[in-house]
């Protein structure tokens, strides 16, 4: 999370793989987990840009595109898609409050925050195909690995395989 103090001759920028946030005078956050660059903006404005997709391809094109308080731009790097939208109410920088907060997000995404706060690794099985790109909208507490599990479970046609000490797998649901 970023707050920028507004300085028209040295705007502030953060760079996440091909995304690039530009600010002046704001307070924005910057996620990169799973394959998935977020920006969320909180006050102020951020110019949003990511590669410019034409034909389900990504170029050397950059597109920008304002972000105001409230929205957040992402990019899905297994499709190359940009997503604009709106942040839900009370969850900008949720992190800070032990919650993990979702806008369409993968279960690639989800499962590498969850990672971030589990001693147990979780893994995602090669079996689950196109499932790991449906995008929900959710929330999680940070710290309660059995409500996450019953989540996703509930989100996903997947089911959690415990049986492994070191890993907790998530397979398709049979």
């Amino acid at each position: 999370m970023f707050e920028v103090v507004p300085d028209a001759n040295r705007p502030f920028s953060v760079q996440a793989d091909a995304v690039t946030a530009t600010a002046l005078g704001t307070v924005f956050e910057v996620r990169n987990s799973g394959g998935t660059v977020r920006v969320a903006v909180n006050e102020g404005r951020v110019e949003f840009a990511s590669p410019l997709t034409i034909g389900q391809r990504a170029t050397d094109l950059m597109q920008r595109t304002p972000l105001a308080p409230g929205e957040f731009g992402a990019v899905f790097d297994s499709t190359d898609e940009t997503l604009i939208g709106a942040i839900a109410e009370n969850t900008f920088a949720a992190w800070q409050h032990s919650r993990l907060d979702y806008e369409a997000a993968t279960l690639n995404e989800i499962v590498a925050d969850a990672n971030r706060y589990y001693e147990i690794p979780i893994v995602l099985s090669s079996e689950l195909g196109d499932i790991v790109q449906r995008r929900v909208t959710a929330s999680f507490p940070s710290g309660d690995l059995e409500m996450l599990i019953a989540g996703v479970e509930a989100l996903f046609p997947v089911i959690f395989d415990r049986s492994n000490p070191e890993e907790v797998v998530i397979r398709s649901r049979p």
